[in-house]
């Protein structure tokens, strides 16, 4: 969809250079985490941590008999029943879900797995039992699992708010800018980390957990008048907020600053201050070279706009850009709207391998009220019946 060569991109700017291509927010949201989280190997502790976390999901819900045990522990316990969530690249809410399943059932999965252990008379589930517990009871995985909730949460209600389908491109912008802020305010603010490593060390104190020592750095043979080049952590806090949580935001602010293309964005605000109606120069420059109109003409439009009713104009002014549509419809002012992402993806649902030889006409058909199911399910069926009835001049009941 992207393919600035072969892409719908390149497809629908045949047709107009000036089409500006915005890319789903909460798509790039998600591959933003999945470039940090994932696909990075350098961090090798948050990588093995989601690794786990797919584990524990494949042994309790890969059987019935342990998911049963599962529950049964958990209402012994009075937990609150939250079902555990598998990793996907495709589900945006997985991984916030999957992590908040495992810390809030922690002291259940460990029982669960340890009641298998007991009962199973298969080798390779006691072993994979045994690795499971090995791993789940460690430091690195319950530091990761304490660091990386807060920051998935954020996430989460970040990509949330951007799936809303009323919310327009300049509350998206705002919305990937105050996420931004908010990791940078992380990476700063020594508070949060203090307060979750001193969580983790509650936690390991109740499993009896060991704290790990600082790893050792090998000392460079070579001369080198700068000290500083050669830093060695003296807590094991130290190390794990340098090597573990510092990458990770920065993993995360990067990938932010690199999937939202700062051209778009800055060209995206000067349309939604537009809409405003508070535009400055530097706004009216950039949308008249990029849209090829004229600055007179436009701070003209936004004038006479502004002489309109004062009370219509200042309603305006503080909704959406959907009641600005709205005004323009009733004003027999032309506009038009788009979801493309949406689109895309109900049309998977459409058109699937059963149905590969579907010709176009009768896709159209099928993708609008697949599309449009509000409008779709407050159709009479009976007018709809009587009214392709009308369309043919002939009876066509069946006599029986």
């Amino acid at each position: 969809m992207a393919g600035k060569i072969s892409g719908v991109q390149s497809k629908c700017k045949e047709q107009n250079s000036k089409i500006l291509y915005v890319h789903c927010f909460t798509h790039c949201l998600n591959l933003v985490l999945v470039d940090s989280c994932i696909s990075r190997m350098e961090n090798s502790i948050i990588f093995d941590f989601f690794g786990v976390i797919q584990m524990v999901y494949n042994f309790i819900e890969g059987s019935p008999t342990r998911h049963a045990i599962f529950e049964q522990i958990k209402n012994t316990m009075n937990l609150k029943l939250k079902s555990l969530k598998s990793l996907s690249t495709t589900r945006w809410a997985c991984r916030a879900e999957a992590v908040s399943a495992i810390r809030e059932n922690f002291s259940a999965i460990i029982k669960t797995i340890i009641e298998v252990n007991k009962i199973t008379k298969l080798p390779e589930v006691k072993v994979k039992g045994k690795g499971i517990i090995m791993h789940c009871q460690s430091f690195n995985f319950i530091i990761s699992l304490e660091l990386m909730h807060p920051i998935l949460q954020m996430i989460l209600k970040v990509s949330q708010t951007l799936q809303n389908p009323s919310i327009n491109l300049l509350v998206a912008i705002n919305e990937v800018k105050n996420l931004r802020s908010a990791l940078q305010q992380l990476r700063c603010n020594n508070d949060f980390y203090d307060e979750a490593y001193t969580t983790v060390l509650k936690i390991c104190k109740e499993y009896d957990i060991d704290e790990p020592a600082i790893k050792l750095r090998k000392k460079s043979k070579r001369f080198d008048d700068n000290i500083d080049n050669e830093h060695i952590f003296n807590t094991k806090k130290e190390e794990i907020r340098v090597t573990v949580l510092i990458p990770m935001l920065d993993s995360l602010i990067y990938g932010i600053d690199q999937r939202f293309n700062q051209d778009t964005i800055s060209l995206i605000t000067a349309v939604g201050k537009m809409l405003k109606l508070d535009s400055n120069k530097d706004d009216i420059k950039l949308l008249s070279s990029y849209f090829n109109i004229s600055e007179e003409e436009l701070i003209s439009e936004i004038r006479l706009l502004l002489s309109r009713d004062l009370d219509c104009v200042t309603q305006l002014v503080k909704q959406d850009c959907m009641t600005w549509l709205d005004w323009f419809r009733k004003n027999e002012i032309e506009v038009t709207s788009a979801s493309c992402e949406r689109a895309f993806s109900k049309l998977t649902h459409v058109k699937s391998k059963l149905r590969s030889t579907m010709k176009q006409d009768r896709l159209d058909d099928l993708m609008l009220p697949y599309m449009e199911q509000s409008l779709a399910n407050n159709v009479d069926v009976e007018n709809v019946i009587e009214e392709f009835k009308k369309l043919v001049p002939f009876n066509r009941r069946l006599l029986l």
